[in-house]
């Protein structure tokens, strides 16, 4: 379960830039921190990296040169901790633990130690799923304990709860959204009674409540509505009502306005300060048709408003009238909010990789610092000289010691460049390629098996077993890196640090000999890292001819079919199968029945929805037309058909650049989804014309064709990069 949560509080006596008391900081994700870190490794600027007992997805807290955070032990939760580590030191200075008033089992669906802590100068508090709330001194001494499932009922729900608290000088704020009982609840920090518990509907959300100021009213954005509410009395003020998708993040607040997010575009908005009753349709300030926050919560630094979408695209927003400014495509999705501090916005995916740009209206990025992770960046804090991260695990610093003039990069380019933003060519493969597998994950490309055979002719002598890889960022020649199975018409996706090889078919058969093929149920994870493959539970069926795509952690397959050997005529499928890279252990799912029975298909992704483009059906004919399937409704529709005659659906490459949707044809169209998503645009001509091949993004504004066949030219190795044509978007 993610990070679903938003700290905040306005405390006495913190001395900005050497604390970051609670989630968010001071509740805005920003920070008065100095000198904070801009360039970082596995090798440079990481001062220290230590386990963490148990598990856990709050983010640090920071005060007076210690660091705090909470985790879960136990398979079941059976014990809930508070550990204080030395900022220093990186040491263990204390660790409190106590059973859990509700365990419950771990599993990758349901928040575990996900409430952040908040500290003051006085005490240091914790909050947990299990209902447990408690305080100590700074020396680890309790101070005082209690369980809201004693007191008020137990929580329910499958995914547990994730809201974290607010604290403001006077007063501890505490959400609890589920799907029973719901409430906010006030409490005193001294002695941890309650002041005053306001009811709620039973509804299920994240998102945490705000305290801007002490004695300012309490603000919350959840599942379906935003409203402020009286820090004395918990008596609702004003009401924003119609809302969707703002069950995650959690709103931001500045003297003028509040932002809400929303992983539904045309929910992402700003709301005036003040007002009473219902303000639905008087005090919406603006809202954005195209920016969304999935997962982490919108910042507003500068006089602009940053989101990151469920897909990785980070959104500028204009705050006065919420225009969009830019946006960029980051190398994956955010759990942890954006930071900003010292003229930068910081964006920390969750793999590990932290992007940085300079805060404004134009896109400069400054540095993109590889850290890669075997789990995920929950949280971070910023205090002066360092960056904190926290992955389920782990816990590092980044940025003792190092003085960040010497170290910022000589690549570092302006207005909207990225580091490789001047290469217009990559080498070519080191052989001519169709129907293989490619990716690209940490700034390097991948490309495994495939067909360099004698065309229309399938032997065990034309398959290839490679996998091959080339460094983008100096990408002078590529690399065998390992090998494997004989395959083509598999498929080849990157997550979490990882490549996942996915089905395929083999040739039984000699060059001489008549076709045996064989498709494969394979599913196999490779480390990039030790460079070994690790098999996997195999696809309940076998295939080939499919496509795979990742959305979030979950990996999906649709179409192609099953090859029996000579003997035997192919099984065309009509399922769709999906599993959570994010599990311990990996079971696949079958989704609904698919509308058609196609092969040779290419699959997209966009807003959290999967598209399936094209393809050949078992009577022979090619179709342009695509398919869609919604993971939220659980359901498949009809999209529209890519343009041009059947044969532009056969063999085509799908990708998402940016928040676009695009797809590269037989006849060398490169097309876009249209904004509202009823017809497809051509955006230009490539230079040439490829199917059975690959397109990749190589940063936020250009692509790569990769391999792949004409039917005048025969196979290629080359790579094509072509820049998406922003003017038509």
């Amino acid at each position: 379960m993610m990070n679903f949560v938003l700290l905040c509080g306005a405390l006495m006596n913190a001395s900005p830039g050497e604390t970051w008391p609670a989630f968010r900081g001071s509740g805005n994700s920003i920070s008065d921190a100095q000198n904070l870190p801009l360039v970082w490794s596995n090798d440079e600027a990481v001062a220290w990296t230590i386990e963490l007992p148990g598990y856990g997805q709050s983010s640090p807290v920071v005060w007076n040169e210690r660091i705090f955070v909470t985790s879960a032990l136990g398979d079941d939760k059976a014990k809930v901790a508070l550990i204080c580590i030395g900022l220093d030191s990186g040491e263990i200075v204390w660790s409190r633990s106590l059973a859990s008033s509700q365990a419950a089992k771990i599993n990758g669906y349901i928040s575990v130690a996900a409430p952040t802590p908040a500290v003051d100068e006085n005490r240091v508090y914790a909050f947990f799923e299990t209902g447990d709330l408690i305080a100590y001194s700074h020396e680890g001494e309790q101070i005082w304990q209690r369980s809201l499932t004693d007191d008020y009922g137990p929580f329910l729900g499958n995914h547990g709860l994730g809201s974290s608290l607010a604290i403001s000088p006077s007063t501890l704020f505490i959400l609890v959204c589920h799907d029973g009982p719901s409430y906010l609840l006030a409490v005193d920090p001294s002695s941890g009674k309650t002041i005053w518990k306001a009811e709620r509907p039973a509804r299920v959300s994240w998102s945490s409540p705000i305290a801007a100021d002490d004695g300012a009213p309490i603000v919350i954005s959840s599942n379906g509505t935003c409203e402020a509410i009286d820090a004395k009395s918990g008596e609702q003020l004003w009401l924003v009502e119609n809302l969707e998708g703002n069950t995650v993040p959690s709103a931001t607040v500045t003297k003028e306005l509040i932002v809400v997010g929303s992983s539904q575009p045309g929910f992402n908005l700003a709301i005036r300060r003040g007002g009473s009753g219902n303000v639905t349709n008087s005090h919406i300030r603006w809202r954005s048709g195209e920016a969304t926050a999935t997962f982490s919560s919108p910042l507003v630094y500068a006089g602009h408003v940053y989101m990151v979408n469920r897909t990785g695209v980070a959104f500028c927003l204009n705050a006065a009238d919420g225009e969009t400014v830019w946006k960029h495509r980051l190398g994956g999705s955010c759990w942890a909010s954006p930071l900003g501090a010292c003229g930068r916005v910081y964006f920390f995916e969750k793999s590990g990789k932290t992007s940085v740009v300079a805060a404004g209206p134009e896109l400069q990025v400054l540095a993109t610092n590889e850290f890669p992770n075997e789990d995920r960046v929950y949280g971070v804090a910023a205090v002066n000289n360092t960056l904190i991260l926290r992955t389920g695990k782990t816990l590092t610093r980044i940025g003792h010691g190092v003085d960040q003039k010497e170290h910022r990069p000589a690549q570092a380019t302006s207005k909207g460049q990225e580091l490789h933003s001047s290469r217009t060519t990559l080498p070519d493969l080191p052989r001519a390629i169709t129907s293989f597998g490619a990716t690209v994950d940490n700034g390097w490309l991948y490309v495994y098996g495939g067909h360099f055979g004698t065309p229309h002719h399938y032997s065990a002598a034309g398959q290839s077993n490679a996998l091959w890889r080339l460094n983008l960022q100096q990408p002078e020649s590529w690399e065998q890196v390992a090998t494997g199975p004989k395959l083509q018409g598999l498929a080849l996706v990157a997550h979490g640090g990882s490549l996942y090889r996915v089905g395929g078919f083999t040739a039984r058969n000699k060059e001489e000999e008549d076709k045996d093929l064989w498709s494969r149920a394979d599913f196999a994870r490779f480390d990039t890292a030790s460079r070994d493959w690790h098999q996997l539970p195999p696809l309940p069926v076998a295939g080939s001819s499919f496509d795979a795509v990742v959305v979030e952690d979950k990996l999906y397959v649709a179409g192609g079919w099953a090859m029996r050997g000579k003997d035997e005529d192919a099984v065309w499928h009509d399922s769709a199968h999906v599993v959570d890279l994010s599990t311990a252990e990996l079971t696949w799912q079958e989704l609904p029945t698919t509308p058609f029975h196609r092969r040779a298909v290419s699959l997209g992704s966009l807003r959290g929805k999967i598209y399936v483009i094209g393809g050949i059906g078992p009577d022979g004919k090619t179709t342009t037309r695509t398919a869609i399937f919604d993971p939220t409704a659980n359901r498949w529709s009809e999209g529209p058909s890519i343009p041009g005659d059947d044969m532009e659906g056969f063999g085509t490459a799908c990708d998402t650049v940016g928040d676009q949707l695009l797809v590269s044809t037989i006849s060398g169209n490169l097309l876009r989804l249209a904004e509202d998503g009823k017809s497809w645009q051509v955006v230009k001509k490539l230079n040439d014309a490829r199917f059975f091949h690959q397109m990749l993004p190589l940063d936020s504004s250009r692509l790569m064709l990769i391999a792949g066949a004409n039917m005048e030219s025969g196979k290629f190795s080359s790579i094509e990069v072509t820049a998406v044509d922003d003017q038509q978007h």
